[in-house]
This record gives C-alpha cells, structure tokens and sequence, in this order.
C-alpha cells in the first residue's frame, strides 16, 4: 500500500506555497508570509472556513486588483490605494469645443480630441518642433 502512513514525518508544510499553520488557527484579516516568499491572509470562505488567499498585487495603472477588491470587502472597509493624480485639465472635455488648449494639472498643454466615436477627451498637446 502506497501513500503516507498516519505517522509519517513530513508535513504540508514542506509542500504547501502558503504558511505552514492552519488558516483556522488565525483570524480573519491576518497576514503571514508563506513558504513561496509572497505575503497571504486568512479569509473566510461562504461556509465561514478559513482559508489562506494569497495578497493580491496592486494593478500597474495604480488601481486595486480585482481579487483585492473581494479581499477588501469580506475584511470590511479597508480602503484601496489612492489613484495617481490627474494629469489632464480638471474640467471635462466634453464642455470644450475640439481644438481648445489648456493648461494641465501637470503644467503641460492639452487639446480637447475626438475619438472615432465622437467621444471628446484631453489629449497631449504635439510639442513645437525647435526653430532652425
């Protein structure tokens, strides 16, 4: 008969990408790094079991992940990372006419552009080419 016996020294420890302990013996919420390096934490399945998710990374446009999102709710209001600051004008483009230049947030010049769906946004303004 294969398999391990009942007194078989190896653990899931040595097997398992996330911590060696049980999920059960922690809290909700609780973070602890795993045998894979990465950070993860406890949370509660909907039969109210705990389990080890693995953290998820922040997406590369600065927003929250989607499965950080379903970790935020089920651990009750935590809030996401701010989004970067506005690059482009405040105002909308919508409320200009296509060709209208401003100043942006950042301190560089946008033109208000038309999509090919006739959707107006702000644009990085072309820079001047050098005069010879």
């Amino acid at each position: 008969m294969s398999g391990k016996s009942k007194t078989d020294t190896t653990s899931k420890a040595a097997t398992r990408k996330g911590p060696a302990d049980s999920a059960t013996l922690h809290p909700v919420g609780a973070v602890l790094p795993g045998a894979d390096g990465r950070s993860w934490r406890v949370i509660a399945t909907k039969a109210g079991t705990h389990r080890w998710s693995p953290e998820a990374k922040a997406a590369s446009n600065g927003g929250c992940a989607p499965c950080a999102l379903a970790a935020v709710a089920l651990l009750g209001g935590a809030a996401c990372p701010p989004k970067p600051a506005r690059k482009a004008p405040a105002p909308s483009a919508a409320g200009f006419g296509v060709g209208t230049k401003k100043k942006g947030l950042d301190g560089r010049m946008w033109v208000v552009a038309a999509d090919v769906r006739g959707v107006q946004r702000w644009a990085p303004a072309a820079k001047k080419a050098a005069k010879k």
